[in-house]
């Protein structure tokens, strides 16, 4: 795993947390909490002099016309009378936007960050998302708590879909292909018993 510095560790420590963050979306404060890191690395890249937002790569085009159709499609739903299709789309945008945002970040700075922080980030997501799907929240820990939200079956099998694979990834080349192994099958078996078989195919 290629590992760079040229960002100092205290920035890549927030890159960690914006990607555990983004794994473990149990915490909302109005948004989910990596939202929050994203607007302060990127305001500290910016007084650091880093022009974060252009277009490098092809890729980061395709991920623009992505966003711009994702708009185009929300309003369409608009137009068309379709008011809780459009409700329902409407609540999912600002995901894509945002995602969208973060590929385009990412690639502009991929050779200043310390991907390790990263990885390291989405595996203790994952690994928390995990636990909090199947005990936690079941045991009504943090029903009492407004800033915690419930994972929904969808929600727990979209974080598996979307974040085992760099978790794998990690556990190869930090602890071995043995263990590596042992993480896909119990991920496949959460994605089972969590009653998602869509997911656990995926994974």
């Amino acid at each position: 795993m290629k590992e760079n510095y040229i960002f100092k560790k205290e920035m890549n420590r927030l890159f960690f947390w914006l990607s555990f963050f983004m794994a473990f979306p149990a915490i909302v404060i109005f948004q989910n909490l990596s939202l929050y890191v994203f607007i302060y690395i990127v305001v500290l890249n910016t007084i650091n002099g880093y022009n974060n937002f252009y277009f490098s790569k092809f890729i980061q085009w395709l991920v623009f016309l992505f966003a711009i159709g994702s708009i185009i499609s929300t309003l369409s739903l608009y137009f068309k009378g379709n008011a809780v299709h459009f409700r329902n789309s409407l609540t999912v945008l600002p995901n894509y936007l945002y995602w969208s945002l973060i590929v385009i970040f990412l690639i502009n700075h991929r050779e200043r960050i310390n991907f390790t922080y990263i990885l390291k980030g989405i595996s203790y997501g994952v690994i928390f998302s995990t636990l909090y799907f199947f005990f936690i929240q079941n045991i009504g820990i943090v029903d009492s708590i407004p800033v915690f939200k419930n994972f929904s079956q969808n929600i727990f099998a979209f974080i598996l879909i979307c974040f085992s694979p760099p978790t794998v990834y990690y556990f190869i080349h930090k602890y071995g292909k043995i263990r590596a192994i042992i993480l896909i099958i119990v991920l496949i078996i959460a994605s089972l018993l969590s009653g998602s078989r869509s997911a656990s195919i995926l994974v």
